[in-house]
């Protein structure tokens, strides 16, 4: 395995990592086994599909990333992964599917890490702030357009004072992208906002759901 790129690849990536070596070499073991797996079954997959075009460009970067993907889905070992031990969690692309297993769409999961999220009142505006810490990166660097997915805002108590009202279309400016939204429901106290996706597109693709789970806490 070692002597293969993919081989080379995963012991630097786990030489970087303050582990055991044994522990180490049963990672890299059961990563070679996943990879294989994956790899016949994406083959298995490519020759019985017919080839079109199903999502676009986001279609296309879910493919450019197949090794990124099976990297990040084989490194488990007894609750131990590498994206645990090195402390960051990474965004992946995964298929929609309706009932029959058909693709319907494509998501991007897990971008917690990769999304600074801040809100609060300023000047009598609701005003929601993200800030891209990996810019450069797919999706973002593709993205003409975002808007608000899922979201609650919440009072001390725990009551819902506003939930899933989307918000205008917005783009990027230097890395950020400020969402403005009403507050006539807010009367003075401590509020918790809780994001659990954004909405991004670029012209002529199907929306793409970016998720996570996004919590600021803010006065009014």
């Amino acid at each position: 395995m070692e002597k293969s790129p993919i081989g080379k690849q995963l012991k630097e990536e786990m030489s970087r990592i303050k582990l055991p070596e044994d522990r180490q070499n049963r990672i890299l073991q059961n990563c070679h086994s996943r990879i294989r797996t994956e790899m016949e079954e994406e083959c298995m997959k490519n020759v019985s599909e017919p080839k079109q075009n199903k999502g676009g460009v986001f279609s296309s970067w879910k493919k450019g990333m197949v090794l990124a993907l099976t990297l990040a889905v084989c490194c488990c070992l007894t609750g131990v992964t590498v994206l645990a031990a090195t402390g960051k969690l990474q965004g992946f692309f995964k298929d929609k599917t309706n009932w029959t297993g058909a693709v319907t769409g494509t998501t991007y999961e897990q971008a917690t890490e990769e999304l600074e999220v801040t809100a609060g009142m300023k000047e009598g505006k609701f005003v929601v702030s993200v800030t891209l810490l990996e810019p450069d990166k797919p999706p973002y660097s593709e993205i003409e357009e975002w808007e608000l997915g899922k979201f609650q805002i919440l009072d001390a108590a725990g009551t819902v004072m506003l939930e899933d009202e989307g918000s205008e279309v917005q783009t990027a400016e230097n890395g950020q992208i400020v969402f403005l939204l009403p507050a006539e429901q807010l009367e003075k106290g401590t509020y918790r906002m809780v994001i659990t996706s954004f909405v991004v597109s670029k012209k002529a693709d199907q929306p793409l759901p970016v998720k996570g789970n996004w919590v600021c806490e803010f006065e009014y």
